[in-house]
């Protein structure tokens, strides 16, 4: 199968192009970070670009397009709205036009902050209500692939972790290179999600991947509702690190330009049903990168 993934140089993106290049054909794009696979073609893509992407999706002519390229930094969105909506909601609805054109699948990676924070533990089936402008975007992104397509699949994902390939990270390459300086980590009680290792996500993909049929929203997320402090108290056991260094704090003592959720978790019924996968609870998940860390 061939397979182009937008954003191969990102956190998602670069795990996914590991993931699949062994078993399909993998193209994967960057805008300011080229990389280099094995088994895998990257390429050159401006998002914001209406011909460009055009042109590579007619070269390419992939079977598949998973889409996780994005600006996903939500105080990034809020100070440059108009790039934003180009990149995370424009981009998106050209990319399901073209999709919907030459009956290519398409698989959008959307995001919990789609949701209000209110509740909680949302199904795909609750309302959305995005409190910043990323949200925002994204879910243009999901709603122009809805109107669009009819085989298409949302994979709504929460916070990742685990180890990317140095030029786009997650926030715990902060928190391991914070804790080898003996700097505090400032981490959230109010602030609640459900965490996934990177390579489940990927796993998860694959999944469905493999279903070409299934179409629809799915939650793919880890099975465990935390806060930041509790996942924080679990990563510095894990790595050797003493829980002095964890400084809990609420969200309104740390500056932010925009809103952030104050429970975004997502229930991932759905999915397991459907798949019959359950990604790794937080205490295994980041056992797991430890183990891959002293692996490389």
């Amino acid at each position: 199968m061939r397979i182009m993934i937008t954003g191969g140089s990102g956190f998602l993106g670069w795990n996914l192009c590991l993931g699949l290049r062994k078993r399909h054909e993998v193209f994967g794009s960057y805008i300011r970070h080229p990389f280099a696979l094995d088994n895998c073609s990257s390429f050159k893509l401006d998002l914001t670009s209406q011909g460009e992407i055009r042109s590579c999706i007619e070269q390419i002519k992939p079977d598949v397009i998973i889409h996780t390229a994005a600006i996903t930094n939500p105080d990034q969105c809020e100070k440059n709205r108009p790039l934003a909506k180009k990149v995370n909601g424009d981009a998106t609805r050209i990319l399901a036009q073209i999709c919907q054109d030459h009956a290519i699948r398409l698989i959008y990676t959307s995001t919990d902050l789609v949701f209000n924070g209110n509740n909680g533990l949302y199904t795909e089936e609750d309302k959305t209500d995005p409190l910043n402008f990323y949200g925002e975007t994204k879910l243009a992104g999901e709603l122009a692939i809805k109107e669009l397509l009819a085989n298409f699949v949302v994979v709504r994902v929460t916070l990742m972790y685990g180890w990317g390939n140095g030029m786009n990270g997650c926030f715990t390459d902060w928190m391991l290179s914070a804790l080898e300086k003996k700097d505090k980590l400032h981490l959230f009680t109010d602030q609640y999600r459900t965490p996934t290792l990177v390579n489940d996500t990927v796993t998860g993909i694959i999944k469905v991947i493999e279903e070409p049929h299934v179409a629809g929203v799915f939650h793919l997320a880890g099975p465990e509702r935390v806060n930041r402090v509790e996942f924080g108290r679990v990563f510095v056991d894990t790595f050797g690190f003493s829980r002095d260094l964890i400084q809990a704090v609420k969200q309104d003592e740390i500056p932010a330009l925009v809103p952030r959720p104050k429970d975004s978790s997502l229930s991932i019924r759905k999915f397991q049903e459907r798949y019959h996968f359950t990604p790794k609870g937080i205490k295994e998940g980041i056992k797991t990168m430890f183990e891959l860390r002293n692996q490389s």
